[in-house]
């Protein structure tokens, strides 16, 4: 079987939604990995206050993540996750959201 339920909404998804889904795992594996090493992926106002967006902080987006010194990625793993994103940009504005 090379499709997948998913948990909501009903159906089956395509790969490029199983793609989709990868990247919001990968983005949240990425974001404990940096409080794990005590940096808090938070984006910050020029006042050096947490943006907040519905009262919760604003994490770092995982393009901005996968640019920073810390992550130490190299070039093919910038561009692996890099194709990773458009695929999600292009599943989003294809259902429109």
């Amino acid at each position: 079987m090379d499709k997948f339920e998913p948990v909501s909404g009903g159906g089956e998804m395509d790969h490029a939604e199983e793609a989709v889904g990868q990247l919001v795992i990968a983005g949240l594996q990425w974001h404990a990995r940096l409080r794990g090493e005590g940096i808090t992926p938070v984006l910050k106002n020029a006042d050096g206050t947490a943006v907040l967006v519905d009262g919760q902080e604003k994490l770092w987006e995982l393009g901005y993540c996968i640019e920073r010194p810390e992550a130490g990625l190299s070039a093919g793993e910038k561009a692996n996750l890099k194709y990773l994103i458009a695929i999600r940009n292009a599943s989003s504005n294809r259902r429109g959201s």
